[in-house]
């Protein structure tokens, strides 16, 4: 009996061979040049979404699913199915039983994109990344006279055939059970074999493509099938969410020490973090909050010690923010205003004078550098998606398309995760003493984090004990770091000032008077992933809104003044709201001027390299399939630059011969010489045009002494012969500038003097 084939791991490679050009859109185009755009990543090569992966191994997964189960209405590998993907909202088979959950899917698909050797080879020379895509024109037919529309030419980008991807495929949690693994492997596995062609314009021959999980072979799995006859188990009821646990004392949330950890995020793809929708536009935000940490922390100090530690507010995650001059930035203030007319480099803080405005949507430090207030403006790029109808496998509205603002790849942000003295004690008997290294390493943050968004590293520095301030002043300005929430008279989360004054006089323990305070409200809708209900509307005051208070019977306690200044003002504190500064340097200065810091874009090289220079060294490194595509583009920038350079030898001696030669030929002989040079040039090797010369040659009859003289001087032309001062047409390019090496070089750069001889004599006789 055949053996149970090898099962997934936690984390698999998916391969993806593209055998025919491919077009996955942006969803726009360039006015004047193409219509329709291929989607590109940070390193502006093409490369398949995990949305699309994820679409298309659903579809294919369906149909195996369908026929394991013999075609029944419901069977258990439909189930399975259901588990592996996910279930959609709308689907009611996807609630478990005892919860409104929506089951979730345990596999996860990234993006598919060029990797290793021959992704640093190609991104580092401008022509290999420019051809590794082309353009294909399309033109609408008429249904009614079955002939082209009028106006409805259009040009569409396509991504060459070829080119190898891969795709980290992984399962989260991985099933212990070892049946329940079969299942999902022997499913996923099948799905990649089906799945043969992806992108648009696959029905009519575009994105044949072939795929594979690692050394996963999808026929070993359909052997053991239908040898062994093997069904799966039912799959495990998911169980409900817990509900609140008992408080474990993990530390005052008032007194003892703070530690403080440092973390930085460099995002290795674009983070998908929504904070409005507006039209066709789901807006995002240019950090994390902290509510996106706190999954993050839990999958690493586990989901118990952080639920304690958030119950007993012994744990506040303060959000990662944009980086300024390597440091963690800082929202604006309101109170900061930039010229408007003469130098609009000075900044004015407080008092705003006549023709300045406010400086909205950038971060800085809280006190100045030596030259001026840095400045930079968030980093956030949009992509293009469409909501598929799988019926009709098209957009299921007329508008279609719909943009996301996202972070993109390359970014650094900052952020901070306070702990108190109980907690880092807990921490250090669960993890050891160097208990915050398993938050070091790759990570994903956001929503679709289990497609293509969401990578990241993360880097974590020792602890160091927070440096809280000394007693309270008598008077003090706040700046809000991040929003703040507070809530009303009717507990209903609230943007007034007097709520917030009412807050801290709350939380202080002593009478507090609101001297004078700028800011602004934000609302930010909740979401219940887990239901997919919405939840209530956050509403308070935005980061950067600044407060100047005062306490008139005397400042609060330190022990108070220190849990403000650690943990925050107001609500959701833990979450990283109602972060704040106090007496920030910057609020002192009255102007200044501004120092603008571009964002640090992801390095990549713009070099013009010399492709046809010998690089075998450097493709000894690559495998066989990247080999094959490196040598496949090099030789597409080759073409191109042969056939830009040919214009310019029009003027040789050898041209001139060609084209007088040609000329006394007739319109069909010009074509026959065309259809050999270029069956030739596909090959990659003179064999055909040869052919060709012997045949036109071997004639004696008269009529044919011009097809000799032809073949004669073309047999100059590729250096099988030599005579009358011709030299090879390699030479003459050579010459001009363009080297040509290789043989299936030579041979296209003859193919495309031959080209361009019979289009110059065939517009010379349309002119006529």
């Amino acid at each position: 009996m055949t053996s149970r084939p090898p099962l997934l791991a936690a984390t698999s490679q998916l391969r993806i061979t593209t055998t025919s050009d491919w077009h996955v859109g942006a969803g726009h185009g360039v006015v004047g040049d193409l219509d329709a755009l291929v989607r590109r990543d940070h390193d502006q090569l093409p490369y398949v979404p995990g949305t699309t992966l994820t679409g298309l191994l659903r579809d294919t997964g369906r149909i195996v699913a369908g026929a394991l189960d013999g075609g029944a209405a419901e069977g258990p590998w439909q189930c399975w199915h259901r588990v592996a993907f996910g279930a959609a909202p709308g689907d009611p088979s996807g609630r478990t039983h005892v919860t409104r959950t929506i089951l979730p899917a345990v596999l996860s698909i990234g993006p598919a994109r060029l990797t290793g050797p021959l992704c640093e080879r190609i991104r580092s020379d401008v022509h290999l990344r420019a051809a590794t895509t082309t353009r294909r024109p399309g033109v609408r037919i008429d249904p009614g006279s079955g002939r082209a529309s009028d106006e409805q030419l259009r040009m569409v980008e396509i991504a060459r055939g070829g080119l190898p991807l891969a795709a980290e495929l992984s399962l989260d949690p991985l099933p212990s059970d070892p049946d329940h693994l079969t299942a999902l492997s022997a499913l996923i596995v099948l799905a990649t074999q089906w799945c043969r062609q992806l992108g648009g314009g696959r029905r009519r021959g575009l994105g044949e493509v072939a795929m594979r999980v690692g050394e996963h072979r999808p026929e070993s799995w359909a052997a053991w099938l239908a040898e062994t006859g093997w069904a799966p188990p039912d799959p495990p009821e998911p169980q409900p969410p817990v509900g609140d646990p008992a408080p474990v004392s993990t530390g005052s949330a008032v007194a003892g020490a703070w530690s403080v950890l440092e973390i930085e995020v460099t995002t290795e793809g674009p983070v998908r973090v929504p904070r409005q929708v507006t039209g066709n536009l789901v807006r995002g935000s240019d950090h994390l909050p902290g509510s996106l940490l706190l999954p993050w922390l839990s999958q690493r100090w586990g989901a118990g010690i952080v639920r304690d530690a958030v119950w007993s507010e012994s744990l506040v995650v303060r959000a990662a923010l944009p980086e300024v001059m390597d440091r963690r930035g800082i929202p604006a203030p309101l109170t900061l205003h930039r010229s408007r007319d003469g130098d609009r480099r000075d900044l004015f803080v407080g008092e705003p004078p006549t023709g300045s405005k406010q400086v909205r949507g950038a971060y800085t430090l809280p006190a100045p550098v030596a030259d001026g207030v840095p400045l930079r403006s968030p980093a956030l790029t949009r992509t293009s998606h469409n909501a598929i109808d799988p019926m009709v496998q098209r957009p299921r509205s007329a508008a279609g398309i719909y943009e996301l603002e996202v972070i993109p790849a390359g970014e650094r942000l900052h952020g901070r995760v306070l702990l108190a003295e109980g907690l880092v004690q807990q921490l250090e008997r669960e993890h050891g003493p160097r208990w915050w290294t398993p938050l070091s390493g790759p990570a994903r943050f956001g929503a679709r984090r289990r497609g293509e968004y969401g990578a990241a590293t993360v880097h974590v520095r020792a602890p160091q004990v927070l440096d809280l301030d000394g007693p309270a002043p008598a008077e003090c300005t706040l700046w809000a770091v991040t929003d703040v929430l507070v809530r009303g008279p009717g507990l209903r989360l609230s943007a007034r000032a007097e709520d917030l004054r009412a807050t801290l006089a709350r939380e202080l323990g002593v009478p507090v008077v609101l001297e004078e305070i700028l800011a602004r409200t934000c609302r930010r809708e909740s979401w219940h992933g887990g239901w997919q209900l919405p939840r209530e509307s956050l509403i308070g005051l935005s980061a950067g809104s600044v407060a100047r208070i005062t306490f008139p019977h005397g400042p609060p306690s330190m022990e108070r003044w220190h849990a403000v200044t650690a943990r925050g003002v107001g609500e959701r504190t833990v979450e990283g709201y109602g972060e704040v500064i106090l007496d920030a340097p910057l609020l002192r200065h009255e102007r200044t001027s501004a120092l603008d810091v571009t964002p640090g874009a992801r390095p990549t090289a713009d070099t013009v390299a010399d492709t046809t220079a010998d690089t075998t060294a450097a493709e000894a490194e690559l495998s066989g399939p990247d080999r094959r595509a490196l040598t496949m583009l090099r030789r597409v920038v080759t073409t191109e630059r042969i056939v830009h350079a040919v214009p310019s030898c029009r003027t040789s001696p050898e041209y001139r011969a060609l084209r007088e030669a040609f000329g006394e030929l007739s319109p069909s002989q010009r074509g026959q010489w065309r259809a050999a040079a270029t069956g030739s040039a596909v090959r990659g090797n003179l064999g055909r045009l040869r052919d060709h010369i012997v045949a036109v040659a071997a004639s004696g009859l008269d009529r044919r002494s011009a097809q000799r003289r032809a073949a004669e001087l073309v047999g100059m032309l590729t250096g099988d012969a030599e005579g009358r001062g011709v030299r090879p047409w390699s030479a003459v390019l050579a010459e001009a500038g363009c080297t040509v090496r290789e043989e299936p070089d030579r041979v296209g750069a003859l193919a495309a003097l031959i080209a361009d001889v019979a289009d110059d004599l065939a517009r010379e006789a349309v002119q006529r």
